[in-house]
């Protein structure tokens, strides 16, 4: 039954389609002859007012008429598919037909989940790693196409059936920030690119056009009247212009954590919704530098269809080109194809207009109009375009189309994917009629001749994707490929390497505000939904525009989301914009910080839905930034008459308990810390240093244990007493290498100290790890589980190589192997040991080195805390490096993130590949491994990571190079600022072997969680005998493996709602889970929403894409979800 309506709908859709075809056709028999002589420009396409109107409505039917004919091919494409099911299934007695619409319908919505999960690694056509080991990496001249050969092609392949289509996308990349602070450029270039795009596509709708920085958009709406909003909503109902992506910019892919990237693509949809009334289909990724497999694994989820990226290897590209696999089904390598994201990759060099029509440059650059001349830019190759006029478009248009016949060669179909722009162009009007006139012209020319077999066209990637699935007749002809595109390199040997740790001072702010970020939204829903249960208004007073919580939300969110820009997070841009973004990033935290005390304030009120005072500060949270460059300052706790006791409350914004260490600074050694039944807690003092040898006066540090119960607040009390007996037991301090050259000065309380034996090592116990380090302070060897590994710890440095190429922000191109950084006399090491934790310091050239290793059970004691303080700011053109050489046999072999998401294997191959290639991005953790042993590094912020022999890890800590690297920045990297690198070392025993794909460990998992979303700290402001409830506990359970990846109240509708995104870790399950952990460590493929959220959330919920732009029926929060492990779903919480 539901295959005769569907073949009834098409037989319906084809009349229908026909008989408007032949009213066109009639019509057109009354039309003046058009006049072939006449000068080639658009006002010869009518000849009267009444013309120009027919002809308005002529185009508008024409566009009826092809779309009516892409869903008819539509239709046909899924009979066809239905057909080769039901031929598929004929041995069967049956089809279940109900069964098999909901197949249907659960493929067209790609958010809902597999029934089954893999079990291993996916199986696909390309595998990445593969592909690298049979490159020859040879960079041999390729004659017009450098980096590629001379293309050649039969003529004979085209006829009238199988004509070249040609989809000519005009675009305009717009960096929101980069030579220019993003304001700086809206107001230079882009306010007259967007006013010029809405005028100018109006006056012609055969023009058509791109856009995909939502940031922009929204500074240009706030800025105009109706005419020009209304002009843009027609332009995009139209078709003529398509919101591509989506998001409020085009994140980098290689430093961006996952949490983040969806935050900014979220950011950009709900604007998009709001506004347009957009749900963006396809994305465009021509400038990040590099591509990863997370990026597009988000953006499938968010319902993006296919996606275009152009930043790859070169010899990856020319590769691709020869088996015609630029167009590939992008398959995550844990997935199966539920996962797949129909993927375009570009051919040459470059996104310009000379690296796009075809493989001449030469030939190419002669098509970019706005290198006519008198127009300011001039093609390099000296050949100047010319404006296309009757006598020359012939000749013209014949070169052209040989540049366009020869790129497709290149690909499996005869529709051919054509950019039209470059780097803030179109920002003049002339340049609009220039370029779209003389295309117009060509394609005039080009489409007239029935001999040349070929339709040109202005199109959007929405007609190039329509197109192509058509023409290939479904995507799974194209072939499946698994990995990633890192390390990118443009050309020779020069490897974008360098941005992964480039301005690593910014990269550590960008996780700080993630952290803050994502704990106020948390907490701010929770309050809001707290609100709304507990009261029949539902909580007016968190919402108001009085209260201002959602504005410093709004400011945090789209802070976060600018960073996220491919020369933000990457460090990539001039040192007055890497200072703006620091700005910017500092008054979000600052904002945050605000939301997060209100809310929490509001939690604990004892009257349900107070109304607070917006501007009344209720607790102080732990740091501040008092201007960008600056470390943060700790707030300290003092006491003083009538007040011996200060309440500190502690939030934990993860869905799982949690016990962990919590640091604050005390004006007092003589204090405790206690629950709320006055139950002391595990705890130490120790003084704090502001020389090595030399303590500081007034201030300490108090570490304390504490364990809070998921998605709650609870409060600690720290107070002064007099009784030695009741206060925190205070450390012991040593010093090793003391030989007089520091200045030595003792805090009150810690005069006895204590010195080490020279050249003795060093060995710290506690109850899961031993840790020996080296007379210098550095790690030598760890024993935990069972086994004991030689672990040195040492600081390289490399140089940059001599030459016209040198490294800089973009590239890494060193001058050989690093040196160790050696020392002149042996460093002066402290060494702070009490009940709880020891903690080992040492000042080596450039890095403050501090390890710690915490003394209880759970994640946080199964590794070793390392925080490097590098200051590398004099010297010129060094790069330094922390290295860990480890007796661990792991051969060519380690593994490094995508976006903190998933882990990805990397091979060595220094036979044919030169060392800067071996650096990948790490943005969460890296490890090595053997058959029996692993150790991870776990980092808080991402940096350039490698393997450049076996059982060697080496991350990249700072680079200060004092030269531009000739990638248009035009400047080197000398903006240097003290950076706290912090990262969590983990050695496991491996209990046996997986045949999964690779997967952190559970305890790695959750170290990074511990990192990236800490305890928040709130120390209350005011009187602590105020009546405050002592703890919002809400009931839910504690599973390790789900994570509550966010809580986002949207205001998409005119209700708000909350946003929900869950996470199912996956880990090997090999790697035995800590002992002690506060979870239940299971990994589940089914999720209940209802026990891990309680219900003042509401017990109903539609399922969502994950930017909440697409949602399916209600369903009861208890309903049991599939969630296979390491895959995302999000909900809309009613």
């Amino acid at each position: 039954m539901r295959l005769r309506k569907i073949f009834a709908m098409v037989g319906a859709a084809t009349v229908l389609g026909g008989c408007v075809l032949l009213y066109l056709v009639l019509d057109l028999t009354l039309l003046p002859s058009s006049n072939h002589n006449a000068p080639l420009t658009r006002e010869t396409h009518s000849n009267s007012r009444w013309g120009k109107q027919f002809e308005s409505s002529l185009e508008k039917l024409e566009g009826d008429i092809k779309r009516n004919q892409n869903k008819v091919q539509e239709i046909k494409h899924a009979i066809d598919t239905i057909s080769n099911f039901v031929n598929q299934r004929t041995e069967s007695k049956e089809i279940d037909s109900n069964k098999f619409q909901n197949n249907l319908e659960r493929n067209l919505y790609a958010g809902d989940e597999a029934e089954t999960c893999p079990a291993t690694s996916a199986e696909a056509d390309i595998n990445m790693l593969d592909l690298y080991n049979s490159i020859p990496f040879d960079n041999a001249d390729g004659g017009v196409w450098k980096q590629g050969w001379n293309i050649e092609y039969n003529k004979q392949q085209w006829g009238p059936r199988r004509k070249l289509r040609i989809f000519l996308i005009p675009h305009s990349h717009n960096d929101p920030g980069w030579l220019k602070t993003f304001e700086d450029y809206y107001h230079s270039q882009t306010q007259a690119i967007l006013t010029n795009l809405v005028n100018k596509l109006s006056e012609d709708s055969r023009r058509k056009f791109i856009w995909a920085e939502v940031s922009y958009l929204m500074l240009w709406w706030s800025e105009q009247g109706q005419e020009n909003k209304d002009k843009m909503r027609r332009l995009v109902e139209s078709g003529q212009l398509e919101i591509v992506t989506g998001g409020w910019v085009m994140n980098d892919e290689a430093n961006s954590h996952f949490w983040a990237v969806v935050q900014q693509l979220t950011e950009g949809h709900e604007w998009l919704m709001q506004h347009l009334g957009v749900r963006p289909k396809h994305a465009w990724a021509i400038d990040p530098f590099g591509h990863s497999a997370t990026n597009a694994y988000l953006l499938k989820k968010s319902q993006i269809a296919a996606s275009l990226i152009q930043r790859v290897h070169y010899s990856v590209k020319k590769r691709l080109a020869q088996d015609k696999g630029l167009e590939f089904r992008w398959r995550q390598g844990w997935s199966n194809d539920k996962s797949d994201m129909l993927t375009h990759m570009m051919p040459f060099y470059s996104y310009d207009v000379p690296h796009t029509c075809g493989p001449d440059p030469k030939v190419c650059c002669q098509f970019d109009f706005k290198r006519l001349p008198g127009y300011g830019v001039t093609c390099p190759w000296r050949i100047s375009p010319q404006p296309i006029t009757k006598d020359n478009v012939r000749q013209r248009a014949e070169l052209l189309l040989d540049q366009y016949r020869k790129k497709a060669q290149l690909y499996r179909t005869n529709v051919l994917l054509v950019p039209l722009g470059d780097d803030f162009r179109y920002d003049h009007s002339a340049e609009w009629d220039a370029q779209f006139n003389n295309y117009q012209a060509l394609f005039d020319h080009l489409n007239s001749r029935q001999d040349l077999y070929v339709e040109a066209q202005f199109a959007t990637l929405n007609d190039y994707f329509s197109a192509l699935k058509i023409e290939v007749g479904g995507e799974k002809r194209l072939p499946s490929l698994t990995g990633d595109f890192f390390t990118y390199a443009d050309r020779d040997d020069h490897y974008w390497s360098g941005y992964f740790t480039s301005r690593p001072y910014y990269k550590r702010l960008d996780r700080v505000l993630i952290g803050y970020l994502r704990a106020a939204e948390v907490i701010f829903s929770l309050a809001w939904s707290h609100g709304k249960a507990t009261s029949s208004n539902g909580s007016p007073w968190l919402l108001s525009p009085h209260a201002g919580l959602r504005n410093k939300l709004t400011i945090a969110r789209q802070a976060n989301a600018l960073f996220q820009h491919h020369d933000g997070v990457t460090g990539t841009a001039k040192d007055h914009v890497m200072r703006d973004y620091g700005n910017k990033m500092i008054k979000a935290i600052d904002s945050v910080q605000h939301v997060i005390q209100m809310s929490a304030q509001y939690l604990l009120y004892n009257q349900a839905n107070p109304e607070l005072d917006p501007n009344d500060i209720y607790f102080h949270l732990d740091d501040t930034r008092p201007r960008t460059g600056a470390l943060s300052k700790r707030n300290k706790i003092t006491f003083g008459e009538g007040l011996d006791t200060r309440k500190v409350v502690l939030f934990n914004s993860l869905n799982r308990a949690r016990t962990e260490f919590v640091r604050l600074r005390v004006a007092n050694y003589n204090v405790m810390v206690t629950d709320l039944s006055h139950r002391p807690l595990p705890s130490q003092v120790q003084p704090l240093f502001d020389e090595m040898a030399s303590m500081v006066d007034g201030e300490y540090e108090l570490l304390f244990i504490a364990t809070v119960p998921p998605l709650s607040l609870s409060t600690f009390l720290i107070s002064w007493t007099s009784n030695a007996d009741e206060r925190a037991p205070l450390a012991s301090v040593s010093l090793a290498n003391h030989q007089g050259q520091h200045k030595l000065h003792s805090a009150e309380g810690f005069e006895q100290i204590g010195s080490l034996p020279e050249g003795q090592n060093i060995k710290v116990d506690s109850q899961q790890i031993s840790a020996i380090f080296s007379s210098h302070g550095l790690l030598k060897s760890v024993s935990t589980q069972g086994i004991t590994m030689t672990i040195k710890l040492e600081f390289v440095r490399y140089g940059a190589v001599e030459g016209r190429e040198r490294s800089g922000a973009y590239l890494f191109l060193p001058d050989g192997p690093a040196k160790v950084i050696m020392l002149k006399q042996a460093p002066l090491v402290r060494v702070i040991s009490g009940p709880v934790a020891t903690q080992i310091e040492v000042q080596h050239p450039f890095v403050l080195h501090q390890a710690t290793v915490y003394n209880c059970s759970g994640e946080v004691g199964s590794s070793i805390e390392m925080v490097n303080l590098v200051e590398l700011v004099n010297g010129k053109n060094i790069e330094v490096a922390m290295r860990l050489t480890s007796d661990i046999e792991s051969g060519d072999t380690y593994y490094t993130d995508l976006n903190a998401f998933q882990m990805i294997e990397r091979r060595r191959q220094l036979h044919k590949l030169p060392l800067q290639a071996h650096y990948f991005p790490m943005s969460g953790m890296a490890y090595i491994e053997d058959s029996g042993i692993r150790l991870s590094v776990i980092s808080g912020q991402p940096l350039g990571a490698a393997s450049l022999s076996s059982g060697q890890l080496e991350i990249m800590q700072d680079r200060r190079l004092a030269q531009d690297d000739n990638r248009g920045l035009n400047q080197g990297v000398e903006d240097n600022h003290p950076t706290p690198n912090v990262f969590r070392l983990l050695l496991e025993r491996k209990s046996c072997h997986s045949e999964q794909w690779p997967r952190s460990s559970l305890a790695a998992h959750l170290s990074h969680q511990s990192l990236l979303w800490p305890l928040v700290h709130l120390i209350a402001a005011g009187d602590p005998l105020v009546q405050l409830k002592g703890s919002f506990s809400p009931e839910t359970s504690s599973e390790c493996g789900l994570h509550v990846l966010n809580l986002r109240t949207s205001w998409l509708t005119e209700r708000p709602r909350v946003g929900l995104v869950m996470h199912q870790l996956a880990w090997d399950e090999c790697l035995p889970p800590p002992v002690g952990l506060s979870c239940t460590p299971r990994m589940s493929s089914m999720l209940n929403v209802s026990a891990v959220l309680p219900l003042s959330f509401g017990r109903q919920m539609q399922k969502s894409s994950l930017t909440f732009l697409h949602t399916g029926e209600h369903m009861p929060t208890n309903t049991n979800q599939s969630l296979c492990p390491n895959e995302l779903a999000a909900f809309l919480l009613a």
